[in-house]
């Protein structure tokens, strides 16, 4: 597991009121405990007292003042780009990916919730005694770390560390080859051996087949 969250590229203002330390995506809309009125939260309401929330009143008409709506507008942009930098990361993890997004929330003056923190878990271990699937998968890793326009610098940690973890695995790789190498190397040397033991009349364990044998060129 790679430190299994992958947040937003740019820093974001913490909560001033979670609503949720990691809500899946798609399931910021279920309803709170003991609603009322029986009916689901729609997207981007929130539940107070077992109603929903609408706008919060302000001099008794329920808008907004200009400085809320500047705080609204600036929540739905960051809403925007943490939805796409993790939906970046899910299509290029693919099965690498360990479920879907996740989501931190925080409550604008319209009592609505926004998306502020995301992060996608995703499996970052190597593959047992492959090194070859090894590099393959460290380089996946390293594309869905770095697929967002705007890599965070955990991402860009995460994927040094894949690097990493590639560069390992194609050292074991070479070792492994040399080593394969190396025994055909022998192998052929064993043969060659036994088919000059065969030319000059000596038996496969070096003992000749009639006693000594001279060699004169």
């Amino acid at each position: 597991m790679i430190g299994p969250a992958v947040p937003p590229a740019h820093p974001l203002p913490r909560p001033a009121r979670p609503v949720s330390a990691a809500v899946p995506a798609g399931q910021e809309s279920a309803p709170g405990p003991g609603a009322a009125d029986g009916r689901a939260a729609a997207p981007g309401e929130t539940r107070r007292g077992g109603t929903a929330a609408g706008p919060a009143a302000h001099g008794g008409d329920g808008r907004l003042t200009l400085e809320q709506q500047r705080e609204v507008a600036r929540l739905k942009a960051i809403d925007r780009q943490v939805r796409a930098h993790e939906q970046a990361h899910l299509a290029a993890a693919g099965g690498l990916a360990r479920g879907g997004a996740s989501f931190q929330f925080q409550e604008g003056p319209d009592g609505r919730l926004y998306a502020v923190a995301g992060e996608v878990a995703i499996d970052t271990s190597r593959v047992a005694n492959d090194p070859a699937a090894t590099v393959v998968k460290a380089r996946r890793i390293q594309r869905a770390a770095t697929a967002p326009a705007d890599p965070s610098p955990q991402d860009r940690q995460v994927a040094a560390q894949a690097r990493a973890m590639e560069l390992e695995a194609q050292a074991q790789l070479r070792e492994q080859r040399r080593e394969e190498a190396g025994g055909a190397v022998a192998d052929t040397a064993a043969a060659m051996g036994r088919q000059l033991a065969r030319a000059f009349g000596v038996a496969p364990e070096g003992n000749a087949a009639g006693g000594m044998v001279n060699v004169s060129v």
